[in-house]
Protein backbone atom coordinates (compact mmCIF):
# COMPACT_ATOMS: atom_id res chain seq x y z
CA UNK A 1 0.00 0.00 0.00
CA UNK A 2 1.59 3.45 -0.88
CA UNK A 3 2.47 5.17 2.38
CA UNK A 4 0.47 8.12 1.35
CA UNK A 5 -2.62 6.02 1.21
CA UNK A 6 -1.61 4.32 4.14
CA UNK A 7 -2.20 7.73 6.43
CA UNK A 8 -5.37 8.37 4.79
CA UNK A 9 -6.70 4.87 5.66
CA UNK A 10 -5.43 5.75 9.26
CA UNK A 11 -8.27 7.24 10.65
CA UNK A 12 -10.00 7.26 14.56
CA UNK A 13 -12.36 4.19 14.98
CA UNK A 14 -15.25 4.97 17.20
CA UNK A 15 -18.71 3.36 18.21
CA UNK A 16 -20.94 5.06 16.22
CA UNK A 17 -23.81 3.67 14.02
CA UNK A 18 -25.56 4.55 10.55
CA UNK A 19 -29.28 4.51 10.64
CA UNK A 20 -31.12 4.89 6.76
CA UNK A 21 -34.24 4.66 6.11
CA UNK A 22 -34.50 3.85 2.21
CA UNK A 23 -38.04 3.87 0.45
CA UNK A 24 -39.24 2.46 -2.79
CA UNK A 25 -41.47 4.33 -5.72
CA UNK A 26 -44.87 3.61 -3.11
CA UNK A 27 -42.80 5.61 -0.31
CA UNK A 28 -42.86 2.20 1.97
CA UNK A 29 -40.08 1.79 4.08
CA UNK A 30 -37.44 -1.28 2.96
CA UNK A 31 -34.56 -1.72 5.45
CA UNK A 32 -33.14 0.37 8.31
CA UNK A 33 -29.52 -0.26 7.95
CA UNK A 34 -27.51 0.49 11.71
CA UNK A 35 -24.19 -0.56 12.33
CA UNK A 36 -21.29 0.10 15.17
CA UNK A 37 -17.68 -0.18 15.34
CA UNK A 38 -17.88 2.07 12.18
CA UNK A 39 -14.16 3.72 10.71
CA UNK A 40 -15.10 7.08 9.45
CA UNK A 41 -12.90 8.58 7.05
CA UNK A 42 -14.44 11.87 4.17
CA UNK A 43 -12.33 10.44 1.11
CA UNK A 44 -12.62 10.26 -2.54
CA UNK A 45 -12.40 7.07 -4.56
CA UNK A 46 -12.50 6.02 -8.17
CA UNK A 47 -14.33 2.86 -9.13
CA UNK A 48 -11.87 0.01 -10.94
CA UNK A 49 -14.81 -1.32 -12.35
CA UNK A 50 -18.59 -1.63 -12.27
CA UNK A 51 -20.29 -2.43 -9.05
CA UNK A 52 -23.58 -2.15 -7.49
CA UNK A 53 -24.48 0.21 -5.00
CA UNK A 54 -26.40 -1.91 -2.18
CA UNK A 55 -28.29 -1.24 0.93
CA UNK A 56 -26.69 -3.33 3.43
CA UNK A 57 -23.20 -5.35 2.94
CA UNK A 58 -23.52 -8.96 1.99
CA UNK A 59 -21.33 -12.20 2.73
CA UNK A 60 -23.50 -14.94 0.24
CA UNK A 61 -24.25 -13.27 -2.96
CA UNK A 62 -25.90 -10.02 -3.68
CA UNK A 63 -29.92 -10.25 -3.96
CA UNK A 64 -32.34 -7.99 -6.19
CA UNK A 65 -33.63 -6.70 -3.21
CA UNK A 66 -30.49 -5.48 -1.62
CA UNK A 67 -29.58 -3.83 -4.53
CA UNK A 68 -29.69 0.45 -4.84
CA UNK A 69 -28.09 1.08 -7.92
CA UNK A 70 -24.92 0.28 -10.09
CA UNK A 71 -22.28 2.13 -10.48
CA UNK A 72 -19.84 2.12 -13.62
CA UNK A 73 -16.08 1.82 -13.63
CA UNK A 74 -14.18 5.40 -13.26
CA UNK A 75 -17.27 6.72 -11.48
CA UNK A 76 -15.91 9.32 -8.75
CA UNK A 77 -17.84 8.28 -5.33
CA UNK A 78 -17.71 10.15 -1.64
CA UNK A 79 -16.10 7.11 0.58
CA UNK A 80 -17.23 8.30 4.08
CA UNK A 81 -16.19 5.43 6.35
CA UNK A 82 -15.62 1.45 6.67
CA UNK A 83 -17.20 -1.01 8.87
CA UNK A 84 -15.10 -2.74 11.05
CA UNK A 85 -14.18 -6.57 10.04
CA UNK A 86 -16.73 -6.30 6.93
CA UNK A 87 -14.73 -5.31 3.05
CA UNK A 88 -17.47 -3.02 2.67
CA UNK A 89 -17.08 1.23 2.63
CA UNK A 90 -19.88 3.62 3.19
CA UNK A 91 -20.29 5.53 0.26
CA UNK A 92 -22.35 8.17 -1.81
CA UNK A 93 -22.60 8.22 -5.26
CA UNK A 94 -25.44 10.68 -7.38
CA UNK A 95 -26.92 11.77 -4.31
CA UNK A 96 -27.23 8.13 -3.35
CA UNK A 97 -25.80 6.30 -0.23
CA UNK A 98 -25.06 2.50 0.25
CA UNK A 99 -22.33 0.28 0.43
CA UNK A 100 -20.01 -1.16 -1.83
CA UNK A 101 -17.38 -3.56 -2.17
CA UNK A 102 -13.44 -2.46 -1.12
CA UNK A 103 -12.04 -4.25 -3.57
CA UNK A 104 -13.63 -1.94 -6.39
CA UNK A 105 -12.49 1.10 -4.48
CA UNK A 106 -8.98 3.20 -6.03
CA UNK A 107 -8.20 6.20 -3.69
CA UNK A 108 -7.56 9.31 -5.35
CA UNK A 109 -5.73 12.16 -3.84
CA UNK A 110 -7.16 16.30 -4.52
CA UNK A 111 -4.81 17.33 -7.07
CA UNK A 112 -5.48 14.29 -9.22
CA UNK A 113 -8.94 14.13 -8.76
CA UNK A 114 -9.14 17.71 -10.02
CA UNK A 115 -7.53 17.01 -12.92
CA UNK A 116 -10.03 14.28 -14.07
CA UNK A 117 -12.80 17.01 -13.16
CA UNK A 118 -11.13 19.57 -15.71
CA UNK A 119 -10.85 17.24 -18.38
CA UNK A 120 -13.35 17.34 -21.53
CA UNK A 121 -15.81 13.96 -21.32
CA UNK A 122 -17.01 11.49 -23.46
CA UNK A 123 -19.25 8.49 -23.79
CA UNK A 124 -19.52 5.10 -25.06
CA UNK A 125 -21.57 4.22 -27.71
CA UNK A 126 -20.31 0.49 -27.35
CA UNK A 127 -19.19 -1.42 -24.61
CA UNK A 128 -15.29 -1.75 -24.60
CA UNK A 129 -12.65 -3.77 -22.32
CA UNK A 130 -9.70 -2.14 -21.00
CA UNK A 131 -7.42 -4.15 -18.91
CA UNK A 132 -10.07 -6.59 -18.42
CA UNK A 133 -12.56 -4.50 -17.37
CA UNK A 134 -15.95 -4.27 -19.02
CA UNK A 135 -17.13 -0.46 -19.73
CA UNK A 136 -20.61 -0.26 -20.40
CA UNK A 137 -22.49 1.88 -22.83
CA UNK A 138 -23.09 5.06 -21.44
CA UNK A 139 -19.35 5.18 -19.08
CA UNK A 140 -18.30 8.31 -19.10
CA UNK A 141 -14.54 8.69 -19.38
CA UNK A 142 -12.06 12.14 -18.85
CA UNK A 143 -9.61 12.63 -22.21
CA UNK A 144 -6.39 13.79 -22.26
CA UNK A 145 -6.46 14.80 -25.74
CA UNK A 146 -8.48 14.37 -28.91
CA UNK A 147 -6.63 12.64 -31.73
CA UNK A 148 -7.94 12.32 -35.68
CA UNK A 149 -9.44 8.87 -35.03
CA UNK A 150 -9.55 8.11 -31.79
CA UNK A 151 -9.59 9.97 -27.95
CA UNK A 152 -6.61 9.62 -25.58
CA UNK A 153 -8.64 8.67 -22.44
CA UNK A 154 -7.62 8.93 -18.62
CA UNK A 155 -7.98 6.02 -16.66
CA UNK A 156 -7.26 5.85 -12.69
CA UNK A 157 -6.47 3.19 -10.86
CA UNK A 158 -3.94 3.82 -8.28
CA UNK A 159 -2.72 6.16 -11.06
CA UNK A 160 -3.35 7.58 -14.17
CA UNK A 161 -2.66 6.02 -17.13
CA UNK A 162 -4.12 6.51 -20.53
CA UNK A 163 -5.85 4.14 -23.17
CA UNK A 164 -6.80 5.16 -26.71
CA UNK A 165 -10.05 4.88 -27.93
CA UNK A 166 -11.43 4.86 -31.11
CA UNK A 167 -14.02 7.36 -32.38
CA UNK A 168 -16.29 4.28 -33.24
CA UNK A 169 -16.78 3.49 -29.67
CA UNK A 170 -17.11 6.65 -28.46
CA UNK A 171 -18.73 10.50 -28.83
CA UNK A 172 -17.88 13.87 -27.55
CA UNK A 173 -21.28 15.60 -25.57
CA UNK A 174 -24.50 15.70 -28.35
CA UNK A 175 -25.80 18.79 -29.60
CA UNK A 176 -29.56 18.74 -28.41
CA UNK A 177 -31.96 18.35 -31.79
CA UNK A 178 -34.92 15.47 -32.86
CA UNK A 179 -32.54 14.23 -35.03
CA UNK A 180 -29.87 13.58 -32.82
CA UNK A 181 -31.86 12.46 -29.80
CA UNK A 182 -33.66 9.28 -32.07
CA UNK A 183 -30.30 8.78 -33.24
CA UNK A 184 -28.63 8.68 -30.16
CA UNK A 185 -31.42 6.23 -28.49
CA UNK A 186 -30.27 3.83 -30.98
CA UNK A 187 -27.48 2.93 -28.75
CA UNK A 188 -29.46 1.86 -26.28
CA UNK A 189 -32.33 -0.35 -28.10
CA UNK A 190 -32.42 -4.39 -27.67
CA UNK A 191 -30.58 -4.38 -24.80
CA UNK A 192 -32.14 -6.07 -21.39
CA UNK A 193 -33.82 -4.25 -18.55
CA UNK A 194 -31.90 -5.13 -15.98
CA UNK A 195 -33.03 -4.26 -12.48
CA UNK A 196 -30.60 -1.30 -10.79
CA UNK A 197 -28.54 -1.20 -13.98
CA UNK A 198 -25.63 -2.93 -14.66
CA UNK A 199 -22.81 -3.47 -17.47
CA UNK A 200 -25.48 -5.45 -20.14
CA UNK A 201 -28.55 -3.18 -19.29
CA UNK A 202 -31.07 -0.38 -17.67
CA UNK A 203 -33.89 -0.49 -15.58
CA UNK A 204 -35.91 2.72 -16.27
CA UNK A 205 -34.30 5.88 -14.44
CA UNK A 206 -31.21 4.69 -15.01
CA UNK A 207 -32.11 4.99 -19.13
CA UNK A 208 -33.52 8.37 -18.23
CA UNK A 209 -30.24 9.31 -16.58
CA UNK A 210 -27.67 7.94 -19.17
CA UNK A 211 -29.72 8.76 -22.25
CA UNK A 212 -29.27 12.54 -21.09
CA UNK A 213 -26.29 12.65 -19.98
CA UNK A 214 -25.22 12.66 -23.50
CA UNK A 215 -26.51 15.52 -24.38
CA UNK A 216 -25.21 17.17 -20.85
CA UNK A 217 -28.60 17.43 -19.34
CA UNK A 218 -27.91 15.95 -16.04
CA UNK A 219 -30.82 13.95 -14.32
CA UNK A 220 -30.57 12.13 -10.39
CA UNK A 221 -30.48 8.35 -9.88
CA UNK A 222 -34.37 7.72 -9.47
CA UNK A 223 -37.93 8.17 -11.00
CA UNK A 224 -38.94 10.40 -8.35
CA UNK A 225 -36.33 12.86 -8.39
CA UNK A 226 -36.15 12.89 -11.97
CA UNK A 227 -39.61 14.44 -12.11
CA UNK A 228 -39.44 16.26 -9.13
CA UNK A 229 -35.98 17.94 -10.67
CA UNK A 230 -38.64 19.23 -14.52
CA UNK A 231 -41.15 21.65 -14.36
CA UNK A 232 -44.52 19.19 -13.93
CA UNK A 233 -48.14 18.82 -14.52
CA UNK A 234 -50.56 16.39 -12.51
CA UNK A 235 -52.57 14.22 -15.20
CA UNK A 236 -53.70 11.88 -12.29
CA UNK A 237 -57.44 12.81 -13.53
CA UNK A 238 -57.52 13.33 -17.04
CA UNK A 239 -57.89 10.77 -19.64
CA UNK A 240 -56.44 9.00 -22.79
CA UNK A 241 -57.36 12.17 -25.18
CA UNK A 242 -56.40 14.85 -22.80
CA UNK A 243 -53.14 13.01 -22.40
CA UNK A 244 -52.62 12.69 -26.02
CA UNK A 245 -53.41 16.35 -26.99
CA UNK A 246 -51.09 17.62 -24.69
CA UNK A 247 -48.32 15.19 -26.25
CA UNK A 248 -49.43 16.26 -29.71
CA UNK A 249 -48.45 19.34 -28.46
CA UNK A 250 -44.73 18.64 -27.12
CA UNK A 251 -41.62 18.06 -28.54
CA UNK A 252 -40.20 14.14 -28.70
CA UNK A 253 -37.53 13.67 -26.33
CA UNK A 254 -38.71 16.60 -24.39
CA UNK A 255 -40.98 15.06 -22.13
CA UNK A 256 -40.64 12.80 -19.33
CA UNK A 257 -43.79 10.10 -18.47
CA UNK A 258 -44.02 9.40 -14.55
CA UNK A 259 -46.47 7.35 -12.59
CA UNK A 260 -44.79 5.46 -9.14
CA UNK A 261 -42.22 2.93 -9.65
CA UNK A 262 -41.71 3.83 -13.87
CA UNK A 263 -40.57 6.74 -15.75
CA UNK A 264 -39.80 6.98 -19.36
CA UNK A 265 -39.50 9.37 -22.20
CA UNK A 266 -41.87 10.71 -25.50
CA UNK A 267 -40.46 10.04 -28.46
CA UNK A 268 -42.84 11.15 -30.55
CA UNK A 269 -46.41 9.42 -32.74
CA UNK A 270 -46.26 6.21 -34.92
CA UNK A 271 -49.32 7.09 -36.45
CA UNK A 272 -52.06 7.75 -34.00
CA UNK A 273 -50.38 5.54 -31.41
CA UNK A 274 -47.98 7.68 -29.07
CA UNK A 275 -44.56 6.24 -28.21
CA UNK A 276 -42.35 5.95 -24.96
CA UNK A 277 -38.63 5.26 -25.12
CA UNK A 278 -38.07 3.40 -22.21
CA UNK A 279 -36.38 0.45 -20.12
CA UNK A 280 -39.77 -1.38 -19.64
CA UNK A 281 -40.00 -4.80 -17.24
CA UNK A 282 -43.53 -5.68 -17.32
CA UNK A 283 -46.65 -3.78 -17.65
CA UNK A 284 -50.47 -5.25 -16.80
CA UNK A 285 -48.97 -8.83 -16.19
CA UNK A 286 -47.26 -8.89 -19.90
CA UNK A 287 -43.12 -9.10 -19.77
CA UNK A 288 -41.25 -7.13 -22.37
CA UNK A 289 -38.07 -7.45 -20.30
CA UNK A 290 -35.81 -4.68 -23.07
CA UNK A 291 -35.26 -1.10 -24.26
CA UNK A 292 -37.67 -0.04 -26.98
CA UNK A 293 -40.06 2.59 -27.89
CA UNK A 294 -43.09 0.89 -26.70
CA UNK A 295 -46.44 2.37 -27.80
CA UNK A 296 -48.56 3.37 -25.07
CA UNK A 297 -52.06 3.06 -25.54
CA UNK A 298 -52.02 -0.72 -26.28
CA UNK A 299 -49.60 -1.67 -23.59
CA UNK A 300 -51.65 0.78 -21.05
CA UNK A 301 -49.03 2.64 -20.24
CA UNK A 302 -50.38 6.20 -21.07
CA UNK A 303 -53.56 5.08 -18.77
CA UNK A 304 -51.30 5.15 -15.58
CA UNK A 305 -49.33 8.01 -16.46
CA UNK A 306 -49.55 10.76 -13.21
CA UNK A 307 -46.99 13.44 -14.35
CA UNK A 308 -45.85 14.80 -17.69
CA UNK A 309 -42.76 16.75 -17.08
CA UNK A 310 -40.73 18.78 -19.65
CA UNK A 311 -36.97 18.35 -19.79
CA UNK A 312 -36.33 22.30 -21.60
CA UNK A 313 -37.91 23.46 -18.73
CA UNK A 314 -35.61 21.49 -15.83
CA UNK A 315 -35.31 23.46 -12.93
CA UNK A 316 -31.77 24.08 -11.06
CA UNK A 317 -30.87 20.32 -8.93
CA UNK A 318 -32.42 20.67 -5.72
CA UNK A 319 -31.52 17.10 -4.75
CA UNK A 320 -32.67 17.01 -1.23
CA UNK A 321 -32.80 14.37 1.35
CA UNK A 322 -36.06 14.55 1.43
CA UNK A 323 -36.81 14.17 -2.50
CA UNK A 324 -34.60 10.53 -2.29
CA UNK A 325 -37.92 8.87 -1.09
CA UNK A 326 -37.88 5.83 -3.78
CA UNK A 327 -35.61 3.62 -4.90
CA UNK A 328 -35.45 3.75 -9.28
Amino acid sequence: MPALLAVLLILFTFSSSIAQLVFNDDNEMRYEISYSNYSSMNLFGVLRKGEYLVFKPYSAGISKNNILTFIKPQSIINVYGKIKDMPFYYVEHDDIKGFIKEDVISFIDEEHLNLLKSKNTIYLKKPLVINDVIFPVATELKVDRFEKNSYLALIWDDGLYRARIKNFFATKKVKKSNRNYRKNSKIFLGYPYVWGGGENGWDCSYLVKDFYSLFDIRFPRNSYQQISEVEHIDVSDKGIAEKKKILRASKPYDVLLYFPGHIMIYSGFKGKEPMGFQALNRVNGRYFSKVDHFPLIKTGLLQKVTKIGFVDRKKSPDLTVAQNKDKL
